[in-house]
């Protein structure tokens, strides 16, 4: 039955037009399943394999050429089968070329037939072990058929032999071959995703019960030596494996964060019992000190605590996500790796030395509020907040100008550099964030912290969830979550410094003066790295000379509006 269309809003066009790839598997729904064939020869292969059409869409001056296969169609299926005829200029914007095979059809997926069923009286069968790219999938049906291939059995993350261009590539010989999937896709989506928070949980009382009682130069120390180990270890081994296995991005990752997480909590717990075997303070009672640690202790453990669960969480989530919103299980988790395990670990490198402030700062605060000095108080958040300025916009500014070439030298990947300056505002903020809540922490605001974390957590939670299981989104919504949350946390914590300290913002010394010279070191290290390698240089060389050179730029840009940095850094 032929029908015209002169729009692709036509709704019975949702299956070639708006439904994602995920849309068409509609796993919850299988037997309402499509897939999409394209081309004539295709679409013949496709019903001599038995599969039902749908519909199909084609351009006025294809239907002689395919009105045998109308016919077929009409015979085997009757008259329900609707052919649409849409104008030239509408398939254009469908298919972004000339479509020249012809149409296009929808198909029903058929199920899925038992491994038992398929390899059962094969003599040569090939195994299609995690193959990520579609062409590939589709080109090697083309060879198993014409090498006689009885059987081709699909790992779980190999992408879909039914993905559109799987399809066209192998001339509809996906129909010809006998095929199904082996093993559990599920299983290998779960690689130890949480193992990260759980390695992290047996820590928080140690690690808090040391800061509660003022020894903080051993977490801070670690704490500082932990982000350094988390980043090596994670970038060390994705350049090393990621090459030859980019499927493993995830697990690897994974194996990174548990490193540093046994190297944190090992030396934690040696340092603890060392702490604790010198004894409570002398002429102070062991139950009042123990109620005072407790008072500061837990609602930093906690913050911890839920900082690791939300970073768990949305490695779980952004995977998922993805796959909801249509892209393959395999281009979710190379996705997933490229963001949490190669363009973020870049530019957080820097803020190891936040995290470490923001623990030096606890109790230089709580010393100050104890003996009723305000004026100490504000002083010492003020030094806190423009020494994380003058550390974290420069590295923003150098990581935005030279990051996408860091990412792929050390990662052979060109996508490490898509998001890497809405991310760095994010960091930016997260520092921002970090400081005011120990800040929040050091005048006796524990709780305060505690909840304004929480809040941010369930925010940024709540975008990755939403906004990126809409098609078309992706990653972004992610970013967007991050950036969001991060700002918002900065708000409310300094507003309960601000109410706690009754310290005012100064914004110049805190942001314009670090900001300028680190654009001026941005401008001007973008100029000299694209100088050097015009004039031949090697790009990781010319990278490290730009790092040299933007260093001392910066130092001299705040030289000169007074900001000497020696100084700064002493919270005291």
């Amino acid at each position: 039955m032929i029908e015209n269309v002169e729009t692709l809003d036509d709704p019975r066009l949702d299956a070639f037009a708006r439904l994602t790839e995920a849309q068409l598997r509609s796993k919850l729904e299988p037997e309402k399943a499509l897939f999409i064939a394209e081309s004539g020869k295709v679409i013949e292969r496709a019903l001599a394999a038995g599969m039902e059409p749908l519909s199909l869409l084609m351009e006025a001056k294809w239907l002689p050429a395919m009105q045998p296969i109308i016919d077929e169609i009409s015979a085997r299926w009757g008259d329900g089968v609707p052919v649409f005829v849409a104008p030239h200029d509408e398939l254009t914007k469908l298919t972004g070329f000339e479509l020249t095979r012809g149409a296009l059809g929808a198909f029903r997926r058929p199920q899925l037939p038992s491994v038992a069923d398929i390899v059962r009286g094969a003599r040569r069968i090939a195994v299609l072990e995690d193959i990520t790219n579609h062409t590939n999938v589709g080109a090697i049906f083309r060879s198993a058929a014409a090498l006689g291939i009885d059987a081709v059995l699909v790992t779980p993350a190999c992408y879909d032999p039914l993905y559109r261009r799987a399809v066209r590539v192998s001339m509809g010989t996906v129909f010809q071959v006998p095929w199904t999937r082996i093993g559990d896709a599920d299983a290998a989506q779960a690689l130890g995703l949480t193992q990260d928070t759980l390695v992290n949980v047996g820590t928080l009382d140690h690690f808090a019960g040391m800061i509660g009682t003022g020894n903080v130069r051993p977490p801070a120390a670690v704490e500082l030596c932990e982000q350094f180990i988390r980043t090596g270890a994670v970038l060390g081994l994705l350049v090393v494996f990621l090459p030859q296995n980019p499927e493993r991005t995830v697990g690897l990752i994974v194996l990174g964060m548990i490193c540093c997480e046994i190297f944190s909590s090992t030396t934690l717990v040696i340092l603890y019992r060392r702490h604790r075997r010198s004894g409570p303070l002398p002429g102070t009672p062991i139950s009042h000190l123990n109620r005072r640690i407790s008072s500061i202790a837990l609602p930093i453990g906690a913050t911890a605590l839920l900082g690791n669960l939300m970073g768990s969480a949305n490695a779980v989530l952004i995977p998922q996500r993805l796959v909801h919103a249509g892209a393959e299980v395999s281009e979710a988790m190379s996705a997933f790796g490229v963001l949490c395990g190669m363009t973020l670990p870049m530019l957080c490198l820097p803020t190891a030395f936040i995290g470490a402030l923001g623990l030096v700062l606890v109790p230089k605060l709580a010393e100050s509020t104890a003996i009723g000095r305000p004026g100490e108080v504000q002083r010492r958040i003020h030094k806190a907040m423009l020494a994380t300025s003058i550390l974290i916009l420069p590295s923003m500014a150098f990581l935005v100008v030279l990051g996408p070439t860091l990412g792929a030298f050390l990662f052979q990947e060109p996508t490490v550099g898509d998001y890497i300056i809405p991310l760095s505002l994010g960091v930016v903020l997260s520092c921002y964030q970090s400081v005011l809540s120990g800040a929040l922490n050091g005048v006796g605001r524990q709780s305060a912290a505690a909840w304004n974390a929480i809040l941010c957590g369930a925010v940024q939670l709540g975008c990755t969830f939403f906004l990126m299981g809409l098609p078309g989104v992706g990653l972004k919504g992610y970013v967007f979550g991050f950036v969001v949350s991060d700002l918002l946390g900065v708000i409310l914590n300094w507003i309960q410094v601000r109410r706690a300290t009754g310290l005012k913002a100064r914004i110049f010394q805190w942001c314009t003066a670090p900001g300028l010279s680190a654009l001026l070191m941005g401008l001007v290290v973008n100029l000299l790295f694209k100088i050097l390698l015009n004039a031949g240089m090697d790009g990781i060389f010319a990278v490290l000379s730009c790092l040299v050179f933007g260093t001392v730029l910066y130092l001299a840009a705040l030289a000169a509006q007074g900001i000497r940095p020696g100084q700064i850094f002493r919270l005291r």
